[in-house]
């Protein structure tokens, strides 16, 4: 090995003049440094102790005395040995040449003619002196080695693994027992894998904390010893664990040679014993073998001629069983010819479940591959192809017959009796017609008898895929055989389609024709061809959800067990074709009942629930006889025909409903109703709506449901209630604790009240629709009251040549009965109170609705009062006109204006004390007492001439006196009597005048009073329109 300290570097021993940091940093081409190989510390151990190297005298003690010395060298820090050697060392390893060259300063510079130096280049170094003299006690301690160093040299003979074993037991248990130093306390950048001295960074952790001396600045020699010491110590630390691991090491490979020693030992054992056994296998060969063989041959070849026989006698019986089963055929023996060729079919496969197959001494051979049965295989085909064609069609046959057996036996009523049953959970007392679930037992046997037969001949699916196409057509007849074709709406049987096709005749006018047909039908006809149809579809459709269990299960029975895998078992599943004759009926049917939109929108609406239950309990039944229906077609399904129908039915219903209140409105005769059924009939609904308002208002606590108004939507009609008994008595509607005379718009319109309400009720999902149509129907029916009354228009449209005061009472009556049925109605209108809805809107709310009506009544009191005003002037004008002198003729009690006045006051007085309450009867009456007392007093004061004398007074007297008798029991009366005639008794006459002046002291006191406003002109509108006096011809 080579001497440790031979590749120390020595940071003294630099060029001062160099700059190292550009030199070293460089990696470039030109460096000497970045192309060389790492060098490595290597050498033998051995060969170093015999050369007597720096190791031996310095490292090697070194590693085991733990003494600091100032130089790990013998020849001294930065000796030329240790500059030059390493890298000679390494060049000659590698063949190559010493360098005669070098680059520095970072590429800038090259010296060459680089030569081996020689001692005259070399200047002497002082070498370092010891810092302190080791005492010879502690040198006692290295001399003690010294034999054992003789033992160890006498023992030079050759590195074996004793001497290493010693050498390891000498290193291990007594000298470095006190070894603390681990290759770990070396610095991680000794062990990089890229270790580069000339890298500064690297350059930089191996000097440590050392720096670059000045040569020139440097006094004597350059000394740095605690750099050279950390790398000779890190030296040192790594030829020791080379040497233990070498020693441990030489164990396993001493072993090791060993072990190849024993290898090749049995190797050549077991060779000898190979070629033994070869000879003995050669000679059992030439004796043995092959006489076995010669044998096994023939046992082979016999048992290949016994295969080739059954063979034979396997393609002979094919051949004789088919002849069989032609003959078969032949004789009509349809199903014995497919069981026959079915066999041949196991036999030419070479099934195990071929009864045949234990006949033969050998399996049975597969044949399908044998071109001879070319022939053998087309007949088969045949065969099958022309026995299964009939039993194909007998099935579909049987079981066709059984569906529409079914459909057609069945009654309207049961049908619709299991629908209502199972889409709610109202209990029947009648049974439930559930046959659609029970199949003859005949019926299976011959379905059982058919699928295994074709399950045999393999036509199987053939059968149900020809079953599947008769289904569709015939839900397809179904639907057709019961629409109209003929404008009788009476189906004819030489017009109808045959039910094995499901196309309509070649008619370019088809559809149009039906489409007329089918919107001549009356309504009863119409909802009586809907109820059967849809009966005959609901059992149709659950005859065959029977027969799908049926099928399916007689399917999967009748099939062999080694052929199940190869079957899809969806194929035998007729789910798919139930869903299709669902998808189709609904389309069709939707087809249908759009061509008559129109007509079923106007209908009313007990017959609309009527419509809207049937197709809704028809929907639901294809929910129960399929739950995981889907539509294909979006949009076509009945389903959102329904919904969408149903918004455009209360579209259309609110504008019926108003043009028939207009209509009714403008033919009311606005007379009283007498009739007491009508009478009867309306208290009760008047009675409904108000115990509906209730339930509404306690949320269902107590109050009318409303059920019955949505008895129509039941395709079961319920029993029907005993009619309650007409009250006779009954001459009025009671609201609470009011009554009311009501003309005959107050009957029609309650019914039209309740209509909406049950509409809002059946769809609850458009109640904010129906309850603003509602909030609509009252606002016009209040406005088309005020123009048939207060504006006259039923003289133009009622035929009355006037209106008179009763028919103002009864319009007053029926405002009331209005005002107080909405207040006893106004829980329903909770979504339409002013509250409920946005500031400053301009949609309609209850309280708006209400108000208009309040407004109306006070319109009604003023027109009668405004009536009686027009006629007081009437008379105020002719009073001007009488002559007073001229005395009264008998039997007149007072003059014919005094008489007319009265007259059209108690007609007016019992008009309204008939139709209204005491208290509005006697405000009105107060009213027009009041306008007496200022019309008469001022005519009688201001506007007649003086009085002559007491006579002429006296007859006025009179005229006032027959007012206060005939009046005085009028409600409202007062003291207008009493204040008229003190205000004319008060009048002085010219007789009184001409007094006067005699006695002046009568007159003191006496005031005339002032001159009253000129009479009024005659309104028009009140004298034509509102003639009083007409009534007095009539009374």
């Amino acid at each position: 090995m080579s001497d440790v300290a031979s590749n120390r570097p020595s940071i003294g021993s630099l060029d001062a003049n160099d700059d190292l940091n550009d030199d070293l940093a460089s990696e470039s081409a030109y460096s000497s440094f970045s192309s060389q190989p790492k060098q490595t510390r290597s050498g033998s151990f051995r060969n170093s102790i015999d050369a007597d190297s720096s190791f031996s005298s310095s490292a090697f003690l070194h590693a085991y005395n733990h003494e600091d010395v100032d130089g790990n060298s013998p020849l001294g820090p930065n000796c030329i040995y240790d500059l030059t050697y390493g890298s000679d060392q390494a060049r000659a390893s590698r063949n190559r040449t010493p360098k005669t060259s070098v680059t520095i300063n970072g590429g800038s510079t090259t010296v060459v003619n680089l030569r081996t130096p020689t001692s005259r280049d070399i200047k002497q170094i002082q070498l370092s002196k010891l810092k302190a003299k080791p005492k010879d006690s502690e040198l006692q301690e290295y001399l003690k080695l010294e034999k054992d160093y003789n033992t160890f040299e006498s023992s030079y003979n050759s590195l074996t693994e004793d001497s290493l074993q010693l050498l390891a037991g000498i290193s291990n248990d007594k000298d470095l027992k006190n070894t603390t130093d681990h290759i770990s306390k070396i610095p991680q950048v000794f062990r990089e894998s890229e270790f580069q001295l000339d890298n500064p960074r690297v350059f930089r952790q191996v000097i440590g904390d050392s720096g670059v001396v000045d040569i020139e600045e440097s006094s004597g020699f350059i000394d740095n010893s605690d750099l050279q010491n950390k790398l000779s110590h890190y030296l040192d630390i790594v030829e020791i664990n080379l040497v233990k691991e070498i020693s441990s090491a030489s164990n396993s490979f001493f072993s090791t040679i060993g072990d190849i020693q024993d290898i090749h030992t049995q190797f050549n054992t077991s060779t000898a014993q190979f070629r033994t056994i070869v000879e003995k296998l050669e000679q059992l060969e030439s004796e043995q073998a092959h006489l076995g063989a010669s044998i096994v041959d023939k046992i082979i070849r016999r048992r290949n001629v016994e295969r080739l026989e059954s063979l034979v006698l396997q393609v002979q019986l094919v051949t004789k069983i088919l002849n069989v089963a032609q003959n078969d055929y032949r004789m009509g023996q349809h199903a014995q010819c497919l069981e026959r060729v079915a066999e041949i079919e196991k036999l030419i496969t070479a099934s195990s479940q071929s009864e045949y197959s234990a006949v033969f001494p050998h399996p049975l051979v597969p044949l399908t591959d044998l071109a001879g049965l070319g022939y053998v295989n087309h007949q088969l085909h045949e065969l099958k192809a022309e026995c299964s064609r009939g039993f194909v069609d007998r099935f579909v046959e049987i079981l066709m017959v059984d569906l529409r057996d079914h459909y057609l036996k069945v009654p309207q009523d049961d049908t619709y009796e299991r629908i209502s049953s199972s889409i709610s959970s109202k209990r029947t007392q009648r049974p439930i017609n559930r046959s659609y679930q029970v199949l003859d037992e005949t019926t299976k046997q011959q379905l059982k008898q058919y699928v295994q037969i074709l399950s045999k001949s393999g036509y199987l699916v053939d059968a149900f895929t020809q079953y599947q196409a008769k289904v569709v057509v015939e839900i397809k007849d179904i639907i057709k055989e019961k629409l109209p074709t003929k404008n009788d709406n009476t189906p004819s049987d030489s017009t109808a389609p045959s039910r094995a096709s499901s196309v309509p005749p070649e008619n370019s006018n088809t559809s149009s024709s039906l489409s007329s047909y089918l919107r001549s039908m009356s309504e009863e006809e119409f909802e009586s061809m809907l109820r059967t149809v849809f009966a005959n579809l609901s059992e149709c459709l659950r005859r065959l959800s029977a027969h799908q269990k049926v099928l399916l299960d007689l399917a999967l029975t009748a099939m062999p067990p080694d052929t199940t895998s190869s079957f899809d078992v969806t194929t035998f599943d007729i789910t798919s074709t139930i869903n299709k004759s669902i998808e189709l009926t609904q389309i069709r049917m939707a087809k249908v009942i759009n061509v008559r939109s129109e007509q079923l929108a106007d209908l009313s609406s007990e017959r609309y629930f009527r419509f809207y239950g049937l197709t809704s309990a028809y929907l639901q039944e294809c929910e129960l006889i399929n739950p995981g229906y889907v539509a294909s077609n979006a949009g076509s399904s009945l389903n959102e025909w329904i919904k969408n129908h149903t918004t455009y039915f209360v579209h259309r219903f609110h504008s019926n409903t108003l043009r028939a209140l207009i209509t009714e409105c403008d033919k009311d005769q606005w007379k009283e109703v007498t009739a007491s059924g009508t009478l009867s009939q309306t208290q009760d609904l008047v009675n409904e709506l108000i115990e509906h308002a209730k339930y509404v208002e306690s949320d269902g606590a107590n109050g009318f449901s409303g059920k019955t108004w949505l008895q129509a939507l039941s395709v079961v009609p319920e029993p029907s209630e005993t009619s309650q008994k007409i009250r006779e008595d009954i001459t009025k509607i009671e609201i609470g604790k009011e009554s009311f005379f009501v003309p005959d718009l107050a009957c029609s319109s309650i019914k039209h009240i309740r209509d909406y309400l049950a509409i809002q009720k059946a769809f609850s999902s458009r109640n904010n629709t129906v309850e603003n149509n509602l909030l609509n129907y009252f606002k016009l029916m209040n406005s088309r009251a005020s123009q048939a009354v207060l504006n006259a228009g039923a003289t133009r449209t009622a035929g009355l040549k006037h209106i008179k005061t009763k028919h103002l009472a009864v319009c007053l009556q029926f405002i009331e009965y209005n005002i107080a049925l909405l207040e006893a109605c106004e829980p329903l209108f909770q979504r339409s109170r002013a509250s409920s809805q946005p500031p400053n809107t301009d949609e309609l709310t209850y309280e708006r609705v209400l108000g208009n009506y309040k407004d109306h009544e006070n319109e009604l009191f003023s027109k009668l009062v405004s009536i009686m005003h027009d006629r007081t002037l009437n008379h105020c004008a002719a009073i001007v006109k009488i002559n007073w002198a001229e005395p009264l003729k008998s039997p007149q009690q007072c003059h014919s204006y005094m008489e007319t006045l009265v007259k059209e006051t108690l007609i007016v007085a019992k008009a309204l004390s008939k139709y209204l309450p005491e208290i509005k009867y006697s405000f009105v009456m107060s009213q027009i007492f009041d306008n007496y007392k200022k019309l008469l007093v001022d005519c009688y004061c201001t506007k007649l001439p003086q009085f002559k004398d007491f006579n002429e007074k006296h007859s006025l007297l009179k005229d006032i006196d027959y007012f206060r008798v005939k009046m005085s029991e009028l409600s409202g009366y007062g003291n207008s009597g009493q204040v008229i005639w003190e205000n004319v008794n008060s009048l002085p006459t010219i007789e009184d005048t001409h007094m006067d002046e005699i006695m002046k002291h009568n007159i003191e006191g006496e005031h005339r009073p002032q001159s009253a406003e000129p009479v009024a002109e005659k309104k028009v509108s009140n004298e034509e329109l509102f003639d009083v006096s007409k009534e007095l011809e009539y009374e």
